[in-house]
C-alpha cells in the first residue's frame, strides 16, 4: 500500500494553474476598452449536483460488488462470481493510475463523466441479457467507469469553489457520494424481493449510468474554471 501511494505521488501531475485575477488598485488601474476580455468567472455549481453525479460513480461499483454474489447464486452460475469480482475491484487499479498521469489534461471536462456514463449503461445491459461467460469483461468496465468517475470527481470541488468554499463543497460532495453509494443496493435488494427478479437489483446501476450522462453534459465548461492550457 505505502508503495502504491508512493507511485501515485510520483506519477501525479502538478496542480493545473489557474486564472487569477490581478489586484490593481484604484490609483493605477488600467482603462479597458468595452471590447476587452473580462476576467474569467466560476460558475457555481450545487453541492448536490456534484454529490450525486460522484455518487454515481460509486453506487456502479458499491452495487455491484453487493450484489454480483448473490445473483450468481440465484442463477445457479456461481462458479462465476471469483473471477466476476476480481474484475470488477482489479480494474480500478491501473484506471486509477492513468487518469493520474492525464488527470492535468482532462480534469475538469465534461466528456470523461458522460463516456464513464454510456460504456457503464452498456456494461450492465451486456451483464443481463449476454453470456454468462462475458461477467468479468461487464464487471471490469464497470469498474473502471467507477474509478475514473471518482478519481475525477473529487478535484471537481477546488475547481469549482472559491478558497473559502473549497473545505464546505467537498464535504457535502463526499457525504452524498457515499449516501447515493450505500442507497442504491438497498433500493436494488427492495425491488429484488418485491418482485422476485433477481435481474431488479442492478436497476440502481442503470439509473446512476444514466445521471453519470445527463449531469456530466450540465457540468459547466472547463473554460469557466479558470485552468489555463498546458
Amino acid at each position: 500500500m505505502v508503495g502504491l501511494l508512493a507511485l501515485w505521488l510520483w506519477l501525479a501531475p502538478p496542480a493545473p494553474v489557474k486564472v487569477t485575477r490581478p489586484h490593481f488598485s484604484p490609483q493605477s488601474a488600467p482603462t479597458t476598452s468595452p471590447g476587452a476580455a473580462s476576467p474569467v468567472q466560476r460558475k457555481r455549481v450545487n453541492a448536490l449536483h456534484l454529490g450525486i453525479l460522484v455518487g454515481g460513480g460509486s453506487l456502479i461499483y458499491f452495487g455491484m460488488n453487493a450484489w454480483i454474489a448473490s445473483y450468481n447464486q440465484a442463477l445457479h452460475q456461481s462458479y462465476l462470481t471469483p473471477v466476476a469480482l476480481l474484475s470488477l475491484n482489479a480494474a480500478q487499479l491501473p484506471v486509477s493510475l492513468g487518469v493520474t498521469l492525464v488527470a492535468q489534461r482532462i480534469a475538469g471536462r465534461r466528456w470523461p463523466f458522460i463516456a464513464a456514463g454510456i460504456i457503464s449503461a452498456f456494461a450492465i445491459v451486456g451483464w443481463i441479457f449476454t453470456s454468462a461467460m462475458l461477467q468479468p469483461l461487464w464487471a471490469a468496465l464497470l469498474g473502471g467507469s467507477g474509478a475514473l468517475v471518482f478519481t475525477l470527481g473529487i478535484a471537481l470541488p477546488p475547481l469549482l469553489a472559491s478558497a473559502q468554499e473549497v473545505g464546505r463543497l467537498t464535504g457535502i460532495t463526499l457525504s452524498l457520494t457515499y449516501g447515493v453509494a450505500f442507497v442504491g443496493p438497498f433500493i436494488g435488494g427492495v425491488l429484488w424481493d418485491l418482485f422476485n427478479l433477481p435481474a431488479l437489483a442492478f436497476v440502481p446501476v442503470v439509473i446512476a449510468s444514466i445521471m453519470l450522462i445527463v449531469l456530466g453534459a450540465l457540468l459547466p465548461t472547463r473554460a469557466s474554471f479558470g485552468i489555463l492550457r498546458s
